[in-house]
């Protein structure tokens, strides 16, 4: 009888927790960052859409994906619990304030100029007082950068907004990280040999990241559908279509908040 209680009340825990998983979905969102994510004809597309949607059908979730700008995203991601940005550089600030899921995609940041600009770049002291530096608002670059360039930037709200200030040469620099440069040229007009990387900042990996007080069931719900996703050879495809290599990462890690 005693065995019989015990049994019923984890039941109805796990009732429970199923229930409040279930009543509290999650607010995902994109930016306009391609390949990762993107709107064609306000239909979302890119490599972390289909990567998400393909989670969410494993997980039988149905929420939709919001497009908002970053510092926007950021912004919400920051204040409130139970949502989830679905591509985000992981560093030790953030680690404070997201669960990360991944890495689900890995290139690297870099400092991009005009493919006729001659500068070698040996370090970022390279850059001191050589012209402005085109980041993108609340975004790696502007982070990294700030503490050691601060008067020389130059913030956009858009990716595209630098790139066509690089190439007009109303800033020298283009801090950005390699995996959407070739579709924010291409956006403008451009392509990618009109730019060249003159310095790497450091290799990059990017995460689904959950907020702050989200479930930690419903994080590790996600980590464990990606686990199992990763090892398929339709995942192998769905990185090969966006990123044209087979190189992908496969062994996703969880990193709670406040770890």
């Amino acid at each position: 009888m005693k065995q019989l209680i015990n049994s019923l009340g984890c039941m109805l825990v796990l009732l429970h927790s199923n229930q409040t998983i279930a009543e509290e979905p999650l607010m995902v969102i994109a930016e306009d960052w391609a390949p990762m994510s993107y709107r064609i004809n306000d239909k979302p597309t890119g490599y972390a859409i289909e990567l998400t949607q393909t989670l969410q059908q494993q997980l039988s979730h149905t929420e939709p994906i919001v497009f908002l700008p970053w510092a926007r995203a950021n912004q919400l991601g920051q204040s409130r619990k139970n949502v989830l940005l679905i591509a985000m550089s992981k560093n030790q600030q953030r680690l404070n304030q997201f669960s990360f899921v991944g890495p689900i995609a890995e290139g690297s940041m870099g400092i991009f100029v005009r493919k006729d600009d001659a500068i070698q770049l040996q370090d970022l002291n390279g850059m001191t007082n050589q012209g402005s530096i085109g980041v993108y608002r609340d975004g790696d670059c502007q982070q990294t950068l700030g503490q050691t360039h601060p008067k020389q930037l130059a913030v956009a709200s858009y990716p595209e907004q630098t790139a066509k200030q690089l190439l007009l040469s109303r800033v020298r620099f283009w801090c950005q990280a390699d995996l959407g440069v070739p579709y924010t040229l291409n956006q403008i007009g451009k392509n990618k040999s009109d730019v060249r990387m003159a310095y790497q900042i450091k290799p990059l990996a990017i995460y689904l990241a959950f907020s702050d007080g989200t479930s930690p069931e419903l994080v590790q719900q996600w980590h464990q559908a990606l686990v199992k996703y990763m090892q398929t050879p339709e995942y192998t495809a769905l990185y090969q279509k966006w990123f044209e290599t087979d190189l992908h990462p496969n062994e996703p890690k969880l990193f709670a908040v406040g770890h």
